[in-house]
């Protein structure tokens, strides 16, 4: 696996701060680009994840064309974190089904959604690899 680029360092002026959204490319397959996207909350307001996801989840189900959501629950991931997964289908016009997949985490004072999207076959193989990424991201974090 490769490692990230850490370079970046900004001295942000009084008043601002750092609200790093990552963003990973990931192959092609099945006609679409695979990405996954890690918005890092370093102050949630809440230490429990099904309130966590609560706050977010309806607004982005809601943004997504012709969703549908397919299953909203806690989830234990590969090395033993606890995470919210959220999975809700979407059909963007004249295009193919896609399955979209959020991870909520709460480890130590800190935040992460991430959020990836799969055809019905990519979630089987590609997910696979996001969802241990994921689960990887959790335990460097603690």
């Amino acid at each position: 696996m490769a490692n990230t680029n850490r370079a970046l360092q900004i001295e942000l002026p009084d008043g601002w701060e750092d609200q790093t959204v990552h963003f990973f490319m990931g192959p092609e397959e099945s006609g679409m680009q695979h990405t996954l996207t890690v918005m890092v909350d370093p102050a949630p307001d809440t230490r429990d994840l099904a309130e966590y996801s609560e706050r977010y989840t309806p607004r982005w189900v809601e943004a997504l064309p012709n969703s549908e959501l397919l299953s909203d629950q806690p989830q234990q991931l590969e090395g033993g974190s606890s995470c919210w997964s959220v999975v809700c289908k979407s059909i963007p016009a004249e295009r193919q089904i896609l399955l979209h997949k959020r991870w909520y985490l709460l480890v130590n004072k800190t935040g992460f959604i991430c959020t990836a999207s799969f055809t019905k076959r990519t979630i089987k193989t590609i997910g696979v690899d996001v969802e241990r990424t994921v689960a990887g991201l959790a335990a460097a974090a603690r």
